[in-house]
């Protein structure tokens, strides 16, 4: 959806009608939303030429985000028309390892082991709650680098009746 923010042209990218990507259609490497911004912060810690996991490709925020940190990214999305939205709507220029695979089982099938592992993976309001568990969990691990880091982003609250998601992935 293209519409105007502040009076700046931006475009939305929507599954199930909720907000997955949101930039300003002449800087598209800028994403309007936050949490890409904040994601990047905190991976920031990282050398450039490390290498990144990017579970779930969207319409490539992140992956800008990366980029711009000189970082060596794999991209493992499971939706293959994710790839052709994300170049043709929003101006993303691939020039990493795309997988079009799941990525609990891409995880649990790779030995290469990484800096970063971003679990970005919404559809809709909905995270995948297989990659949620217990055995993604030991996947994840599996692939992270000893002094590796795994970012979530995840549509909830911290605490609360509302942090029920949080509390259980903090659990697990």
């Amino acid at each position: 959806i293209d519409y105007k923010f502040n009076n700046i042209p931006a475009r939305y990218l929507l599954i199930n009608n909720i907000p997955q990507t949101n930039i300003a259609i002449e800087h598209p490497d800028n994403s309007l939303f936050m949490y890409v911004h904040a994601i990047s912060t905190i991976a920031s810690v990282k050398k450039p030429l490390s290498d990144v996991l990017l579970c779930g490709l969207g319409g490539g925020s992140l992956y800008q985000e990366f980029s711009k940190l000189g970082f060596t990214i794999d991209v493992v999305e499971i939706d293959k028309r994710m790839i052709e939205i994300s170049k043709k709507f929003f101006s993303l220029n691939l020039n990493e390892n795309i997988i079009v695979d799941d990525c609990r089982h891409y995880l649990q099938t790779s030995q290469k082991k990484y800096d970063i592992i971003i679990i970005d993976v919404l559809n809709g309001e909905a995270p995948p709650s297989h990659l949620f568990t217990l055995q993604a969990f030991i996947a994840l691990k599996k692939n992270l680098k000893d002094d590796g880091m795994i970012i979530f982003e995840i549509p909830s609250y911290a605490y609360g009746s509302k942090g029920i998601v949080t509390a259980s992935i903090f659990k697990t």
